[in-house]
């Protein structure tokens, strides 16, 4: 049942996403079945994602993090259907849980905050681990990182080489940045980064006004 479910959401969404003869129409969606390994969080506490146990990383809109966190749990299996931004990159319009029951991405229902607000209410923090897997941002860039403790550190996509050469899986690195702890994980935009035992670099990310 849950199979045929899945089917049947996967044939209409690549019904509305391709009409054949029409010139420009969109790639049709893509599928990924998974493990959930853990969430994904932003610096300001919001599930934007999935990881696979397989590293892959399933991109998903923060403001629907407690949709995502009611729908899916660590050690879920799940489905995605949507889009491959790259090798281990996947961006879903429509996630379906273990027992059958669909999330679809959606738009937000209020005014994002500006900028400088959603820095606000962020805490000095650090964090140090082995990287398990890198995070990427919509053209491939490396923009971030998920230790082997859970702990996640994002980066400006244009910190510089010297930043993203220290982001390589299995590296043992630190970090301080500014973030968010809550029951989902930990997670910081990291100001400064480097090598465990090595003196950090800036990440080129400015520190949130207080």
């Amino acid at each position: 049942m849950k199979t045929k479910l899945i089917c049947i959401l996967t044939a209409s969404i690549l019904g509305a996403a391709s009409s054949p003869g029409q010139p420009g129409a969109p790639v049709p969606a893509a599928q990924i079945t998974g493990v959930v390994a853990q969430y994904l969080m932003n610096p300001n506490g919001q599930l934007d994602g999935l990881l696979l146990s397989d590293n892959t990383e399933v991109k998903f809109p923060p403001h629907m993090s407690a949709d995502l966190a009611r729908a899916v749990r660590p050690n879920d299996r799940v489905t995605a259907i949507g889009e491959r931004e790259g090798p281990q990159t996947f961006h879903a319009f429509t996630i379906v849980n273990a027992n059958g029951q669909t999330l679809n991405e959606a738009r937000p229902s209020h005014t994002p905050p500006l900028p400088g607000a959603r820095g606000a209410n962020l805490q000095p923090m650090s964090v140090s681990g082995r990287i398990k897997a890198l995070l990427h941002a919509p053209h491939g860039e490396v923009d971030g990182a998920v230790l082997d403790n859970g702990a996640i550190l994002r980066i400006a996509p244009d910190a510089g080489a010297q930043v993203s050469a220290l982001l390589q899986p299995g590296a043992a690195i630190s970090a301080r940045g500014y973030g968010t702890e809550n029951e989902f994980g930990r997670a910081l935009q990291a100001t400064e980064i480097g090598a465990a035992g090595a003196a950090p670099i800036s990440s080129a990310t400015p520190a949130p006004r207080p």
